[in-house]
Formats: structure tokens, C-alpha cells, sequence
């Protein structure tokens, strides 16, 4: 008998809670997220374009675990700007890990490069311990520039 009465006692606030929970809901949209594979897919671009784009911060972006998703109206934004500057070229972005590991040097040696200015580099997120990411075109750029200097310092 006690069974019975527990039961209907925990159907009732089971009801009670999907009721309050429709209530609430009621005219809120669900939105679709997507991610950067997805987001480039429906856009016609490499999906390495579009994480250059959420990583500039020219388009707004979620953060979801570890990985940066999409809202409609974010892919609306991004379509824009695809419209505008016809993406071209190579959008590989390295970490300081990879940075050390091309140029066979430390990790804090690179960020120490990064922070002077001798590696253009850009912060993924807001704040100081936000992590450090390098262009690969900016990492070819100081190549060059370490090349040439080697050259004048061997016709001396």
C-alpha cells in the first residue's frame, strides 16, 4: 500500500516539474550549433578559413569543451565576410609547441619571441594565460628574416 501512495506522490511532482518546464520554455526556438567542420562545409571554405576567422575574432563563436561551435547567426556573419575577402591561400595556424618544434628551439625561447615581436603571434581567448598561436605565414615571414640576417653576417 505504502508502495503505491510513494508512487503516485513522485508521478505528481514528476508532472508538476514537466508542466513548470513547458511553462518556461514556451517561445524560446531551439538553436542549431555548429561546429567548424560543419560551418565550413555549409560555406564552401576550408575549415582551417573559418577557426582563422573565430580565432581572429572577426566572427563570434561558442566554446563547447574543446571545441569552437557556431550559431546561425555566426555563419550569416561569416558568410559576409567570405563574400568580401575570397579566401585565399594557406590558413595553417601552429601552436608555440609546433613553432619550437619547426625552428628546433624551447618553448619559452618562442614565447619570449612572441612577446617581444620578433614572431607576429595573437592570443585565442581574452586574458593573460590565454595560449598563443602563430600564423604560418608570420613563421615564414621570421624565417626569412633570420635567413637573411645569417647571409649579411657571413659576407662580413
Amino acid at each position: 500500500m505504502k508502495k503505491n501512495k510513494n508512487n503516485k506522490g513522485i508521478e505528481k511532482v514528476i508532472k508538476e516539474i514537466d508542466e513548470e518546464m513547458e511553462r518556461r520554455t514556451v517561445g524560446l526556438k531551439e538553436e542549431k550549433i555548429f561546429s567548424v567542420d560543419e560551418a565550413a562545409s555549409l560555406l564552401g571554405v576550408e575549415a582551417d578559413y573559418i577557426l582563422k576567422l573565430v580565432l581572429e575574432r572577426k566572427i563570434e563563436s561558442l566554446f563547447v569543451g574543446r571545441k569552437y561551435m557556431l550559431r546561425e547567426e555566426d555563419l550569416a556573419e561569416a558568410n559576409k565576410i567570405i563574400s568580401k575577402e575570397k579566401p585565399v591561400g594557406d590558413y595553417t595556424i601552429y601552436t608555440i609547441a609546433q613553432v619550437a618544434n619547426i625552428l628546433s628551439l624551447g618553448t619559452r625561447e618562442i614565447t619570449k619571441l612572441v612577446n617581444e615581436g620578433e614572431i607576429e603571434g595573437f592570443k585565442t581567448r581574452n586574458g593573460s594565460r590565454s595560449p598563443w598561436r602563430v600564423k604560418k605565414e608570420a613563421l615564414d615571414k621570421y624565417i626569412e628574416r633570420r635567413i637573411k640576417v645569417k647571409k649579411e653576417t657571413l659576407r662580413k
